[in-house]
């Protein structure tokens, strides 16, 4: 018996299935030095286990910080050779942390012919984070993920 492969619905879309092989036909032009990857990833101290394994009928005790939860999201550009513009957001990241951070952090890093790639990102870029962007460096921007942003955005380009 094999296990089961799950994978995102949106997948099975047609709109959905010709962009990704699109992109698979692109990706064969492009040279890997120009790809930069932005992606996020956070921690919280509310993450105790909330079940446990006991002997069948018995209560398992645990302990958990009280009412005192703090999350930490850390997010920077990935590079084939370095990590640009690391930034650590004391907090879940917002529309507003990811573009200050877009500004002020990745923009600077950016060179002309750059490919910035944008997967799911629980901040939903909006249109003034992807402007900052471009002040300056004008990279090309590749967008994917199935937030409304995102697809509007590839559609604008």
């Amino acid at each position: 018996m094999k296990e089961k492969t799950m994978r995102a619905a949106e997948q099975s879309r047609d709109d959905v299935a010709e962009a990704r092989a699109e992109w698979r036909d692109e990706q064969s032009k492009l040279q890997v030095e120009q790809w930069v990857f932005v992606d996020e990833t956070w921690t919280s101290t509310n993450m105790a286990p909330r079940y446990g394994r006991g002997p069948r009928g018995k209560r398992v005790d645990g302990s958990a910080p009280q009412a005192h939860w703090l999350t930490m999201t850390f997010v920077a550009a990935l590079r084939h050779d370095r990590i640009d513009a690391p930034c650590v957001f004391d907090g879940p990241i917002n529309g507003d942390c990811f573009r200050a951070w877009t500004e002020q952090s990745l923009a600077p890093t950016l060179q002309p012919g750059d490919i910035v790639i944008l997967d799911n990102l629980r901040a939903c870029p909006k249109t003034p984070a992807m402007s900052a962007l471009c002040v300056g460096q004008a990279p090309s921007m590749a967008f994917h993920g199935s937030c409304r942003c995102c697809r509007a955005m590839n559609h604008a380009r």
